[in-house]
């Protein structure tokens, strides 16, 4: 197993360290996620560019703004309770950025549960579309969605990404590809939703 190879276990165990207490989210472990979905994102190419390449801005700020000030950024609750003043734009950038983040996993999870239910003969190109429209495609401009729906023809084979993202490279087992594949979006949509209840809460699921 090459040391690029992408991680699917390390995702897991990060985005389940991260459901810090009851109701919050830890923001770096959040991050370190995010840097092994990165692995995956390099190496399904350049159909996925497009979410690398805004991920790696807004994790690089969010790591900063943590250096800057680790009391203020060590949650998301924290972290908004800092920037948010009602009635009054952020104070900073950590709640808008985030939600960058927030976002792009969204599209992940739909995804990601497109590819473990699909079959030998689905087409995976339509699912990849699918998943993006109803996500990621409401928050970009009409460019940015056509070349998204122009490159998304070269989205790898379904036999390819189940080795990748479930099994390093590896042919998995069907329990295999079961057992990963739940724990994955179990944990991933968990984390999900507990941005998405603070930032509603908030009122910042619209930040410009």
């Amino acid at each position: 197993m090459s040391e690029d190879s992408f991680q699917i276990e390390s995702v897991i165990k990060h985005f389940e360290e991260c459901l810090h207490e009851e109701n919050d989210v830890d923001l770096m472990t959040y991050v370190r996620a995010y840097e092994e979905l990165s692995r995956l994102f390099n190496i399904l190419g350049i159909i996925f560019s497009f979410v690398e390449s805004d991920v790696k801005e807004k994790r690089e700020i969010l790591k900063q703004l943590y250096q800057q000030d680790s009391e203020n950024y060590k949650s998301v609750n924290s972290m908004v309770n800092s920037e948010i003043v009602p009635g009054q734009k952020p104070r900073n950038i950590g709640c808008r950025t985030l939600l960058r983040l927030h976002r792009a996993l969204e599209f992940l999870i739909l995804f990601v549960e497109d590819v473990h239910r699909s079959r030998p003969a689905d087409n995976i190109s339509v699912l990849f579309r699918d998943a993006y429209e109803k996500s990621l495609s409401q928050h970009h401009g009409w460019l940015i969605r056509k070349t998204v729906q122009l490159a998304s023809h070269a989205v790898p084979s379904r036999d390819f990404l189940i080795k990748v993202i479930f099994a390093h490279g590896e042919e998995p087992t069907p329990e295999q590809l079961e057992s990963v594949a739940c724990k994955f979006v179990k944990v991933v949509q968990d984390v999900y939703d507990r941005v998405q209840l603070i930032y509603a809460d908030n009122k910042l699921l619209n930040l410009a």
